[in-house]
């Protein structure tokens, strides 16, 4: 959309993918993308553009992906992070620091620190009364059952 500042047509989209998608389907994606506010769509029918919103502020962004299990950030990994959510044309490259990865001895030296490991393994548990994979299994239960459902009909 970055082509398009003042806004693209359906046209104009279908025109610039990259891959073939029908119309109906891009029409689909768009209405998802609205609905969830990834996108802006202006003026109705065949005049209707759509535009990307503008960006959202660092702390409302926060705001909105606070949970439960979230990981307090050091100001080092905030400045990451702020650098990790840039558009890729705006970051600096860098390269690997090769010894930083050589010093490493597997069940010897650790990336992360003993309480961060710790704070993970919480995370992770589970109730104590299922064992793990018992959620993931659930899901792809459903997900056969659905893609079988759809496949019949």
């Amino acid at each position: 959309m970055t082509r398009f500042p003042k806004g693209a047509s359906l046209g104009k989209i279908i025109e610039n993918l990259k891959i073939p998608i029908s119309r109906r389907n891009v029409q689909h994606r768009l209405v998802f993308l609205v609905k969830n506010d990834l996108l802006r769509a202006e003026g109705q029918a065949r005049a209707r553009l759509y535009t990307c919103p503008p960006l959202k502020k660092d702390a409302q962004i926060a705001s909105e992906t606070h949970s439960a299990h979230t990981i307090s950030l050091s100001p080092e990994a905030k400045e990451i992070q702020n650098q990790v959510n840039q558009p890729i044309q705006a970051r600096t490259p860098v390269g690997y620091h090769i010894e930083f990865l050589d010093e490493y001895r597997p069940n010897v030296t650790y990336y992360l620190s003993e309480s961060t490991c710790q704070r993970l393994l919480e995370i992770g548990k589970t109730d104590g009364e299922q064992p793990a994979g018992t959620y993931a299994r659930k899901i792809l239960g459903r997900l056969l059952i659905d893609l079988s459902w759809n496949s019949i009909a």
